[in-house]
């Protein structure tokens, strides 16, 4: 289970051995941008939110 965001980073860019070849890269630069951009976020409540959505997301890309 993901709990912490250095878990959901990590979990995220183990996800991204599941894509093709050609969009890794991409990804994993993504995965990167995002979690730096909210890397300041104290609210545990939306440290939840952002996780929970991010596995989502995460879930249905690999899905697609």
């Amino acid at each position: 289970m993901v709990e912490t965001a250095v878990q959901l980073y990590r979990h995220l860019l183990r996800r991204c051995r599941e894509l093709p070849e050609g969009v890794r890269d991409y990804y994993r630069h993504y995965i990167r941008q995002q979690f730096n951009s909210h890397s300041d976020e104290t609210d545990p409540q939306r440290v939840k939110d952002i996780i929970r959505q991010s596995l989502k997301d995460a879930q249905w890309l690999v899905e697609k």
